[in-house]
Parts: C-alpha cells; sequence; structure tokens
C-alpha cells in the first residue's frame, strides 16, 4: 500500500511541476510544440532517474537501520556482495540517470539565458 502512495505522490509533484513548467514557457513566449517537447524530456527524464533508483533498489535491496550510517553500510555491503557484471550494470544505470538528468536541468539553464539575453551579448 506505502508503494501506491509513494507513486501516486511522485506523479502528483510531477504534474504539478508540469503546470508551472507550462506557464512559464508559454510566458517566455515559446510555442505550444516546443513547450510540449521540453515538458516530454521532463518526463522521460525524471522516468529514466526513477528507474534507475529502483533498478538500483532491486539489487541491493531495501534496508532499514536505526541511523543513517549503519544503512550506508549495509548497502555498501550489499553492492559489495553483487558479481561484477551486476555492479556495473548498477554504476552505468546511476551515471546515465545523473547525466540526463543533469543534461535537462543544463536545457533549461541554457533556455533561461537565451530568454534573457537572446543575442547573445553581454550586459
Amino acid at each position: 500500500m506505502n508503494d501506491y502512495l509513494n507513486w501516486i505522490l511522485v506523479l502528483v509533484v510531477l504534474g504539478y511541476v508540469t503546470g508551472l513548467l507550462y506557464v512559464r514557457f508559454t510566458n517566455m513566449g515559446m510555442q505550444r510544440p516546443q513547450v510540449l517537447a521540453k515538458l516530454g524530456e521532463m518526463w522521460v527524464t525524471f522516468g529514466i532517474v526513477i528507474a534507475a533508483m529502483f533498478g538500483a533498489r532491486a539489487m541491493l535491496g531495501t534496508v532499514t537501520r536505526s541511523n543513517i550510517t549503519d544503512e550506508f553500510g549495509q548497502q555498501w555491503n550489499n553492492f559489495a556482495g553483487l558479481a561484477t557484471t551486476q555492479k556495473l550494470l548498477l554504476i552505468v544505470l546511476v551515471l546515465a540517470a545523473l547525466i540526463v538528468f543533469i543534461r535537462f536541468f543544463w536545457s533549461l539553464r541554457e533556455l533561461d539565458n537565451g530568454v534573457k539575453n537572446p543575442e547573445g551579448k553581454d550586459e
């Protein structure tokens, strides 16, 4: 039951962020197809990040400890117990998710800079 509530919360938050970005992009003067493409990119980005974290959880398992250091130690032990190919897959998944996430936010930054300074001149 708790997992369903987590998914509902994630979908509600992503829906809220989608609405905020839609308003921001349309106020920036972007055309509807551009706005929808950027919002689709956001959903794909977060889908990849969520899938990577879900894969990591499936490989490492869940740990409930009394404090964060115990939990980190147990996760490290679980990671050390994986086969080399699983370790490599897990590292690639997490790095890919991180790269896609950074790329999305970098594109938002560039988009915002382009609107503030359309000719690319220093102010």
